[in-house]
């Protein structure tokens, strides 16, 4: 069984040019990273991540979303967005704003080792807000697998939000 480590990096940034402001400028930037650790690439073991980012690290693609769909109520918010589409619960105030996401896991072999079944821990923090994720994943095959989520979102001077999520996946 083979381990397997991996670093990465990126650093989007967005120039463009107003009428009247006489030429090029940075309207957009930002970077992130990745740390990850698999154990073995067949999903058995540890696995753990780590990646930080700061700015807009996001793609376009998560942009243009953003300006198609408006995001949907939430509790800490009315769902009125403001003419960037953004909500109350969703506004980054600031450019610098840095991001970490985290996630920790321990693959077992299931269903006589035709599964592998993931349970796995995860903390999130952005710009004054935690999320917290407590879950597990049953991965039948590269391309089918299911999984649970429990998330508990953490803000200041909010009062916690807690959810559940089933999900999915499937190749073909």
């Amino acid at each position: 069984m083979l381990s397997s480590a991996c670093i990465s990096r990126t650093s989007p940034s967005l120039l463009s040019r107003q009428a009247g402001d006489g030429g090029l400028g940075l309207r957009e930037w930002g970077g992130s990273g990745s740390a990850r650790y698999d154990h073995g690439g067949d999903g058995l073991g540890l696995t753990a991540s780590l990646s930080p980012s700061w700015g807009v690290a996001g793609s376009a693609k998560d942009q243009l979303w953003s300006e198609i769909a408006p995001p949907f109520p939430t509790a800490q918010g009315d769902g009125t967005a403001d003419a960037s589409g953004n909500t109350a619960s969703n506004s980054t105030t600031s450019n610098d704003a840095m991001r970490l996401e985290s996630e920790i896991g321990y693959g077992f072999a299931a269903f006589s080792g035709n599964a592998v079944i993931t349970p796995y821990g995860g903390l999130s923090l952005a710009d004054g807000s935690r999320d917290w994720r407590l879950g597990g994943r049953l991965s039948f095959s590269p391309g089918l697998a299911i999984s649970i989520e429990g998330t508990r979102k953490e803000q200041q001077n909010v009062a916690p939000d807690h959810g559940v999520q089933l999900d999915l996946n499937t190749a073909w």
